[in-house]
């Protein structure tokens, strides 16, 4: 009996932040999406620590909001878990990763 496999990529802390600039995350970033493309992935799964605080850059935003709807886009479902650089310790702010689950993004599921 045929069955049906599912390829999927763990994407997490693309890299170190403390030595991170603007052209190194947009890099990495399109060299994860990139690998989606090549290998056929069905699911990425973000485990948390999207940028490297909780108040992150506009610029870093837009440009990991963009590849998030390059995924939704290409039909890829992509879990995005909050890692603890992505949570304000007050319970009233937002974290870092909400847009996604306030916009909707077709195929992105948001934990945390």
């Amino acid at each position: 009996m045929p069955t049906s496999t599912s390829r999927g990529l763990a994407a997490n802390k693309i890299h170190d932040w403390a030595s991170c600039s603007a052209v190194d995350f947009l890099n990495a970033l399109g060299s994860h999406h990139r690998c989606c493309d090549n290998e056929k992935v069905d699911l990425v799964i973000f485990a948390g620590d999207a940028y490297k605080d909780r108040s992150p850059n506009p610029t870093y935003q837009r440009e990991w909001g963009r590849q998030v709807m390059r995924l939704s886009s290409a039909g890829i479902r992509t879990l995005l878990l909050t890692g603890n650089h992505d949570i304000s310790p007050s319970v009233a702010r937002a974290h870092t990763l909400q847009e996604f689950g306030t916009l909707q993004v077709p195929g992105v599921y948001r934990r945390g």
